[in-house]
């Protein structure tokens, strides 16, 4: 378990840092898949691997990617005018679990935005169960 003073500034740095929201595509070995359903995703992208790794225990089984941006015009002319990016992701029920650790503590427009798209996942989860149900 994470401690709230952990999870605090995890979200303090998400707030930030990070970008929640929904997919409808996924990528497999380079080509665009449409998705059976919508599913949720929360980042965080950062040029210190430290700060990621820090926010890592409210991502419990993820990875840090290196996050590969698109050049701008003065890099493909060979100038470097940025640093390296690393990211931080968890897609799908991870996602929701990690927004449900951090909802808590956020307190701007994300937390707004984690707000609409877990009433989203809880929608559709109680959808589901309506089916269960009826079926079972």
């Amino acid at each position: 378990m994470v401690d709230p003073t952990t999870l605090a500034w995890i979200a303090g740095v998400f707030e930030g840092e990070g970008d929640v929201g929904v997919q409808r595509y996924y990528w497999d070995n380079g080509r665009k898949i449409e998705a059976k359903r919508p599913y949720p995703y929360i980042r965080i992208t950062n040029t210190d691997i430290a700060i990621l790794e820090a926010c890592k225990p409210a991502f419990i089984g993820r990875k840090i990617m290196l996050f590969k941006r698109p050049p701008n015009d003065a890099e493909r002319q060979g100038i470097k005018t940025r640093k390296v990016c690393y990211s931080l992701r968890a897609d799908g029920k991870s996602a929701t679990r990690t927004m449900r650790l951090l909802l808590p503590y956020l307190k701007g427009e994300k937390g707004i935005k984690v707000r609409q798209i877990l009433g989203l996942e809880d929608a559709y989860q109680e959808s589901l169960d309506l089916v269960m149900d009826v079926e079972g």
